[in-house]
Protein backbone atom coordinates (compact mmCIF):
# COMPACT_ATOMS: atom_id res chain seq x y z
CA UNK A 1 0.00 0.00 0.00
CA UNK A 2 0.83 3.43 -0.46
CA UNK A 3 1.25 6.48 2.37
CA UNK A 4 -1.83 7.66 0.80
CA UNK A 5 -3.70 4.64 0.79
CA UNK A 6 -2.88 3.76 4.36
CA UNK A 7 -3.29 7.32 5.17
CA UNK A 8 -6.98 6.78 4.41
CA UNK A 9 -7.64 3.69 5.63
CA UNK A 10 -5.80 5.29 9.47
CA UNK A 11 -8.59 8.12 9.19
CA UNK A 12 -11.31 4.95 8.06
CA UNK A 13 -10.82 3.13 11.51
CA UNK A 14 -10.46 6.32 13.52
CA UNK A 15 -13.97 7.19 11.93
CA UNK A 16 -15.24 3.93 12.74
CA UNK A 17 -13.98 4.56 16.34
CA UNK A 18 -11.20 2.30 17.00
CA UNK A 19 -8.80 3.45 19.88
CA UNK A 20 -5.86 1.13 19.28
CA UNK A 21 -4.53 1.14 16.59
CA UNK A 22 -1.50 -0.86 14.90
CA UNK A 23 -0.20 0.88 11.98
CA UNK A 24 2.88 -0.15 10.92
CA UNK A 25 6.45 -2.07 10.87
CA UNK A 26 8.29 0.46 10.44
CA UNK A 27 11.52 -1.18 10.34
CA UNK A 28 10.41 -3.24 7.13
CA UNK A 29 10.07 -0.47 4.41
CA UNK A 30 10.81 3.46 3.91
CA UNK A 31 6.64 3.42 3.05
CA UNK A 32 6.25 1.96 6.74
CA UNK A 33 8.37 4.43 8.45
CA UNK A 34 7.87 7.68 6.65
CA UNK A 35 3.97 6.31 7.18
CA UNK A 36 4.30 6.46 11.06
CA UNK A 37 6.64 9.53 10.95
CA UNK A 38 3.83 11.34 8.98
CA UNK A 39 1.18 11.34 10.70
CA UNK A 40 3.00 11.91 13.95
CA UNK A 41 4.62 14.91 12.35
CA UNK A 42 1.28 16.43 11.24
CA UNK A 43 -0.46 15.31 14.34
CA UNK A 44 -3.29 13.11 12.91
CA UNK A 45 -3.54 11.10 15.70
CA UNK A 46 -6.15 12.06 17.93
CA UNK A 47 -5.69 12.66 21.75
CA UNK A 48 -7.73 9.64 22.41
CA UNK A 49 -6.42 6.88 20.28
CA UNK A 50 -2.99 5.00 20.73
CA UNK A 51 -1.12 3.84 18.03
CA UNK A 52 1.03 0.75 18.18
CA UNK A 53 4.03 -0.24 15.88
CA UNK A 54 5.94 -3.53 15.51
CA UNK A 55 9.50 -3.96 16.47
CA UNK A 56 12.15 -6.51 16.07
CA UNK A 57 12.96 -8.44 19.27
CA UNK A 58 16.58 -9.37 18.51
CA UNK A 59 19.35 -7.57 16.53
CA UNK A 60 19.60 -7.91 12.92
CA UNK A 61 22.82 -9.14 13.22
CA UNK A 62 21.33 -12.35 14.72
CA UNK A 63 19.13 -12.62 12.05
CA UNK A 64 21.41 -12.31 9.48
CA UNK A 65 23.22 -15.18 10.80
CA UNK A 66 20.44 -17.54 11.04
CA UNK A 67 19.37 -17.04 7.83
CA UNK A 68 22.99 -17.86 6.23
CA UNK A 69 23.43 -20.73 8.75
CA UNK A 70 21.71 -23.13 6.92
Amino acid sequence: MTIEQKTTFFELLVECGYKEIEVAYPAASDTDFNFVRGLIERNQVPDDVWIQVRSCSFPRSLLADEIYRF
